[in-house]
């Protein structure tokens, strides 16, 4: 099964330290954790334990990290919610695997999940997941993104 302390230090690397970049929906970040996502939070004073906190328990558990078996598919599911939304990554690999793309990580989706070949599935979220980028039109953001996306 995948471990959440090797997952959030693949997170953590694309997302540390604060930044308020103006051209970012999200507004104020510290350790990737949004003032839009989070608005009852000190952002610029947030520690890096309580952003793990907020990471295990608002993205790591809905997802069910600790049930998907692949470490690599895992952190890349992980990761993605992160960027891109928990709901958004739930439904694309739902689409990927078939099972009802409702949004939520339940036990079918899970069961797929583990059933389909992780390099195959792993590609898959990939492309899904560039096709959604080049859907925003975020020239400043993309070059980022896809260094994300192709990280390991």
């Amino acid at each position: 099964m995948a471990e959440f302390d090797i997952a959030i230090k693949k997170v953590l690397a694309s997302e540390g330290g604060y930044s308020n970049d103006p051209d970012d929906h999200g507004g104020a970040t510290r350790w990737g954790i949004s003032q839009k996502s989070f608005p009852d939070i000190d952002i610029k004073n947030l520690t890096l334990d309580a952003a793990k906190q907020i990471y295990h328990q608002c993205y790591w558990e809905k997802i069910r990290g600790d049930q998907i078996e692949n470490q690599l598919l895992c952190d890349k599911i992980f990761d993605l919610s992160v960027n891109i939304g928990i709901s958004r990554i739930t439904k694309m690999v739902q689409r990927i695997v078939g099972t009802e793309p409702d949004g939520i990580m339940g036990p079918k989706t899970i069961h797929a999940i583990n059933a389909y070949d992780p390099k195959e599935l792993l590609e898959k979220i990939r492309q899904a997941a560039r096709q959604y980028y080049d859907s925003l039109h975020q020239p400043k953001f993309i070059h980022g993104w896809l260094l994300r996306l192709a990280r390991d």
